[in-house]
């Protein structure tokens, strides 16, 4: 069972600058968010796991159908077990220019540990699309994943065919304005991000967030790609604006308590 997010519309006036009233959506200069589900974003969310090249840094493969998709979906969306997360897609403003008649701003007409490469010789025209027109597509997603030891986790995937034109970069810093402004998320001082060590391109990404360099984590995601080898992450931190490193620190520690507690009652439920 999934449960639906709502942005507050005073966010998005301090976000966008202007009244939001009932849309739910954020406005910036090439995207805006709106919560992701499977009712909207189903086929987009689907059509992301099907390039190989993708996959290079998960633990699963390619998703064989929309079914196997929608499953997944549900799982990764905020639920009874995992309920203080955040998913947005990123979705394409129209340019005017465009051949989209969607107004993004209309609910109504509505149409997701990351890669991002430079773009191929042969250009955007190979994909199918120009740098001068967008039509108010979903492009991939961004959102919070769980709550681990080193904090919350935050991840983000873009669409292959929108690689190396800045959106990951684009669309993380717009989840960042509106996740820190939330206020039922007041009591997260840092977001982190895990990347492996090869996976340069999302290191750069994040870094061009504000992004501070962490702990390795020794040998803890098995890569689909590579026959199941284990892989090494890097933890890369985003810390909310204002905080001070002590309140970090003791956040930390508060953490680990918890975590620590739910290790000893889980042994004694044994």
């Amino acid at each position: 069972m999934t449960t639906e997010f709502q942005i507050p519309a005073k966010i998005l006036e301090d976000v966008n600058g202007v009244s939001g009233g009932d849309d739910q959506k954020i406005q910036k200069p090439r995207l805006y968010l709106e919560p992701l589900t499977p009712s909207k974003h189903l086929d987009a969310f689907h059509e992301l796991w099907t390039y190989e090249e993708t996959l290079v840094w998960f633990p699963f493969p390619i998703k064989k159908d929309v079914s196997e998709s929608r499953e997944f979906l549900e799982k990764i969306l905020p639920n009874e077990e995992n309920p203080d997360i955040e998913k947005f897609a990123l979705m394409l403003l129209p340019t005017p220019n465009s051949s989209s008649s969607s107004n993004p701003f209309d609910p109504s007409q509505t149409q997701i540990q990351t890669t991002e490469s430079k773009e191929d010789g042969e250009g955007a025209e190979k994909r199918g699309e120009r740098r001068g027109e967008r039509n108010g597509e979903m492009i991939g997603f961004v959102g919070t994943n769980r709550y681990k030891e080193q904090g919350m986790e935050v991840g983000y995937v873009i669409n292959r065919r929108y690689w190396g034109m800045g959106f990951a970069t684009e669309g993380l810093r717009l989840f960042l304005d509106m996740y820190w402004n939330l206020p039922q998320r007041k009591y997260i001082h840092r977001l982190v991000g895990k990347t492996s060590p090869g996976n340069v391109a999302s290191q750069n990404i994040l870094v061009k967030c504000g992004a501070r360099k962490g702990e390795r984590l020794k040998d803890v995601l098995e890569l689909w790609v590579d026959g199941g080898r284990k892989s090494d992450l890097i933890c890369w931190f985003l810390d909310r604006p204002g905080v001070e490193r002590e309140d970090l620190e003791v956040e930390r520690g508060r953490r680990s308590e918890v975590l620590a507690r739910v290790v000893e009652e889980g042994k004694e439920n044994k």
